[in-house]
């Protein structure tokens, strides 16, 4: 039986040759994936999106109050609400909404509002309104003085007017 005496050097030695497997270990496994291919193989698809029409209502119309002289002869007093709506950029809608309302007190006496609309999108021709993003639906409220009203002064008359849109 041959002793070296060698000491802490022999530990040393095994601890770097130790470092150099762990090294030598982790280049063969990085490299084994490339080794193991002999080919290639591709694929392609295709990517279809249909963009849809879709509105939806970003403002609600705020109740309107005026007040009305029926003794003024000439009256156009007008006021509006508008309603503001998101649409995508395209898309098509109608605005289904009463031409005139029928307000009333607590009387049951009425007086009758007409309702025009003004829109800041062009039209198609069928009349329908296309979209060019955000929309601003104006409601334009008068009253109709030519219409057989019954008036009572101090007297609150209401009605409520259902818009519809459309897409």
């Amino acid at each position: 039986e041959l002793i070296i005496p060698l000491g802490g050097k022999i530990n040393k030695i095994f601890g770097r040759l130790g470092i150099m497997k762990k090294l030598l270990a982790a280049a063969v496994i990085a490299a084994a994936p490339f080794a193991a291919m002999a080919g290639t193989v591709s694929d392609q698809f295709d990517i279809n999106v249909t963009v849809v029409e879709y509105c939806e209502l970003n403002q609600g119309a705020p109740d309107i109050s005026f007040d009305y002289n029926p003794l003024q002869d000439s009256y156009t007093g007008t006021t509006s609400t508008s309603t503001v709506i998101d649409c995508v950029n395209g898309t098509t809608y109608n605005v289904n909404y009463p031409p005139s309302v029928q307000l009333q007190n607590t009387n049951g006496d009425t007086i009758t509002a007409l309702i025009s609309l003004s829109n800041n999108d062009s039209t198609d021709s069928n009349g329908d309104y296309i979209s060019t993003g955000q929309s601003t639906i104006t409601y334009n409220v008068s009253i109709d003085t030519s219409a057989s009203n019954t008036y009572v002064a101090g007297t609150t008359y209401t009605g409520t007017v259902s818009v519809t849109i459309n897409y």
